[in-house]
């Protein structure tokens, strides 16, 4: 591996570590989301980030990682980074159950979605942003 492959995956394991201390873990897939701001714009994030692709059969099969009602979205393992209308930014909220595993794993995350109240969505910006 040369040495900016070993950056880049330097870059997104620095990445998903910032991300997990955002505070927004769900233990139930009940609890309403939080989503996190974590950079002004797409680009601030790090090209392996960006370019993330969950290695699973069922991924590659349908393409689940790109499907969400966002304008832009790119999920990662339990997290989804989104940029939405109406919000300001990228932000991240965890997803109690990954839809890019397998049937089983994305019908659960569909149900999960479905029986979230809007309403007790929350979009914030408690923590600095990502560099």
């Amino acid at each position: 591996m040369g040495a900016g492959a070993k950056e880049g995956v330097s870059e997104f394991i620095s990445f998903m570590s910032f991300i997990r201390d955002q505070g927004i873990e769900r233990t139930s897939s009940t609890d309403p989301f939080v989503h996190e701001k974590v950079t002004d714009s797409w680009n601030d994030l790090p090209a392996e980030v960006r370019n993330y692709e969950p290695d699973t059969n069922w991924n590659s099969l349908t393409n689940a990682d790109d499907l969400g009602d966002h304008i832009q979205n790119q999920r990662l393992p339990g997290y989804h980074l989104t940029v939405d209308e109406d919000q300001l930014g990228v932000f991240v909220h965890h997803d109690f159950h990954d839809p890019t595993l397998n049937l089983w794993s994305n019908l659960k995350h569909a149900r999960e979605v479905l029986n979230i109240d809007p309403s007790a969505t929350v979009y914030r910006d408690a923590n600095p942003d990502w560099r």
